[in-house]
C-alpha cells in the first residue's frame, strides 16, 4: 500500500521545489523501477539488433558488417533481434540453426548497410535449406522465440527421432518444451522420416508441450511429407502438435502423412494430451492434403476447437477431418467442398468413411453452422458414405449437429454404435439418405429441412420440407 501511496502523491511532490522540477524525470524513473521490483516486475532494456548474410563473415554482426547466421543466434541474448538478409542458408550437423534464447529471428532483411532496416519476405527471400540431409531449425527450452519471414525448406529428421513415442519428428522445424512464435514464413518440402518401420511425426513442424501454447499463423505450408517408404506410421504431414497451440490464417497445399492408409493428419495432426487442450485451428486454408484418416486434420485424445477453416479437394482413405477418442471438441463455421473420401480402412467397419467422422466421443462434441457440400467417395457402394458420421465401438458417447447445411453425398448424417447424438435445424439436400442410425445409434431429430434426398430417413419432429433456396 506505501508504494502505491506514493505513486498517488507523486505529482505533489514533484511540484515541490525547482530542483524537484528539474530532477523530475529521473525521480520518475526511480520510483517506477522500485514499483515494478516490489511488484516482481523486471525492468527489460530493449534488446539489441544482430545482423547476419548467406556469406556474413562479420565478427560484430553489425548492420554494415554482419556474420553468418549460425554466429548471430549463437551470440544473440533473450529480447534480441537477428535480421537475416536474402540468400540461402545451409548448414553442417543435425540442424542449420539451433535456438535456445527468447529471440526475434527475422528473414526478408533487404542487406542495406545504412538506414533504417527494411524487411520483404517475397523480395528478398531469406532460405533456410536442409539439403534433405539435417533439420532445418531446432528449438528447445523454455523460451518463447519468434521465427518470421524465412522459407525453410528440405529438411529431414530421418534417423533424428526425438519426438513423441520416440518419433522420428519435425523435418523443417523441431520445437520441444519451448513456445515459439512461427508466422510469415513459407515451410516447403520437408519429411519426418524415411527410415523403414520407423514412425514419423510432423514433415513440415513438430512442437511438443508448449506452454503457453505456441503459435503458428500466416504460414504457407506446401508439399510436406510426414512419412515416405516403410515407415511404419505417418502423423501430420505439414504440422505435429503435442499440446497447446493456436494455429491461424495459414495456408496448406499438398502436404501428405503417408501414401498408404496407416497414416493420420495430411496436414495437422494434433493432441496426445488425454484432456482437454488449448489448441485452436482457426481460419485456415486446406487444399490437396492427403492420408489415411484426416486428409486435412486429425485430432487424437484431445480438445480442439475447429473454427473458420476451408477444406477444399483433400484425400483420405478414411474421413476428411478426424477426431479420434475425442474430449469434446467443437467444428464450426467451416467450408468442407469437394473433399475425396476414399474407402474405408477399417476392416470390421467398412461404412466407415466421411468428411468428418468422431471416432469414440469420450465427452460431448459439437458440428456447429458447418457447409458441407460436394464432397465424393470412390467406395464401390456411396451408400456407405456419409458427410458427418460419428460412432463409438465401446463408449457410450453423445455428440450435437446443430445448424449445418450439408449437401449432396451419399448419405448426410451417420450415427453409430453406442453413440446419442442430438440433431437440431440443419438443412439435408440431395442425399441417398438424409440422417440414419446403424449398429445400435440413436438419434433426437428436430426442426430441419429435407429435400430432394433419395430417402429422408429420420426427420423426427417439426420437420420442414421444400426447396433451401441456395445461391
Amino acid at each position: 500500500m506505501k508504494t502505491w501511496r506514493l505513486l498517488r502523491n507523486l505529482p505533489e511532490f514533484l511540484k515541490l521545489s525547482k530542483f524537484a522540477n528539474e530532477m523530475r524525470p529521473l525521480v520518475l524513473s526511480l520510483i517506477i523501477a522500485c514499483f515494478l521490483t516490489l511488484m516482481g516486475i523486471s525492468p527489460q532494456a530493449e534488446g539489441a539488433e544482430l545482423f547476419a548474410s548467406a556469406g556474413g563473415s562479420g565478427s560484430s554482426c553489425a548492420q554494415n558488417d554482419p556474420c553468418s547466421l549460425q554466429n548471430a543466434v549463437l551470440t544473440a541474448n533473450d529480447g534480441d533481434t537477428v535480421y537475416a538478409a536474402q540468400g540461402t542458408y545451409t548448414g553442417a550437423g543435425s540442424a542449420v540453426i539451433t535456438i535456445t534464447k527468447t529471440i526475434n529471428l527475422l528473414g526478408g532483411w533487404n542487406g542495406s548497410a545504412t538506414g533504417a532496416v527494411a524487411r520483404n519476405r517475397t523480395s528478398f527471400p531469406s532460405i533456410l535449406d536442409g539439403q534433405n540431409a539435417r533439420r532445418v531449425i531446432v528449438i528447445h527450452g523454455a523460451i518463447s522465440p519468434v521465427i518470421d519471414g524465412f522459407t525453410v525448406r528440405n529438411g529431414n529428421a530421418s534417423g533424428l527421432g526425438g519426438g513423441l513415442f520416440s518419433s522420428d519428428s519435425g523435418g523443417g522445424i523441431y520445437s520441444i518444451n519451448a513456445s515459439p512464435t512461427i508466422k510469415n514464413n513459407i515451410i516447403t518440402d520437408n519429411l519426418a522420416s524415411g527410415v523403414k518401420d520407423a514412425r514419423a511425426m510432423g514433415g513440415g513442424v513438430f512442437i511438443q508441450d508448449a506452454s503457453p501454447p505456441a503459435v503458428v499463423s500466416a504460414n504457407e505450408f506446401r508439399s510436406n511429407k510426414g512419412a515416405t517408404g516403410e515407415t511404419s506410421l505417418g502423423e501430420g504431414g505439414a504440422l505435429f502438435v503435442k499440446g497447446s497451440a493456436q494455429i491461424v490464417d495459414n495456408d496448406f497445399f499438398d502436404n501428405q502423412a503417408k501414401d498408404w492408409p496407416d497414416s493420420y493428419g495430411g496436414a495437422i495432426s494434433a493432441g496426445y494430451t488425454y484432456g482437454p487442450a488449448d489448441i485452436t485451428i482457426l481460419r485456415n486454408y486446406f487444399q490437396g492434403n492427403y492420408a489415411g484418416r484426416g486428409g486435412a486434420v486429425s485430432i487424437s485424445y484431445s480438445k480442439t476447437d475447429i473454427n473458420s477453416n476451408t477444406f477444399i479437394n483433400n484425400t483420405a482413405f478414411g474421413p476428411g477431418v478426424y477426431l479420434y477418442y475425442d474430449h469434446g471438441s467443437t467444428v464450426r463455421n467451416n467450408l468442407l467442398f469437394k473433399n475425396i473420401v476414399t474407402s474405408s480402412v477399417v476392416p470390421d467397419h467398412p461404412d466407415l468413411i466421411g468428411v468428418i467422422m468422431v471416432e469414440i466421443p469420450l465427452e460431448k462434441g459439437r458440428a456447429l453452422n458447418n457447409v458441407i457440400a460436394d464432397n465424393k467417395t470412390d467406395h464401390q457402394d456411396p451408400t456407405k458414405f456419409s458427410d458427418i458420421y460419428i460412432y463409438s465401438d465401446w463408449h457410450s458417447g453423445s455428440f450435437e449437429i446443430i445448424h449445418n447445411t450439408i449437401v449432396s453425398s451419399g448419405n448426410g448424417i451417420t450415427i453409430g454404435n453406442n453413440v446419442e447424438a442430438t440433431i437440431l435445424n440443419n438443412i439435408l439436400a440431395d442425399h441417398v439418405v438424409g440422417i440414419k442410425t446403424v449398429n445400435g445409434g440413436s438419434a433426437t431429430v428436430s426442426n430441419t429441412l429435407f429435400w430432394q434426398n433419395t430417402d429422408d430417413g429420420i426427420t423426427g419432429s417439426n420437420p420442414v420440407y421444400g426447396n433451401p433456396l441456395f445461391v
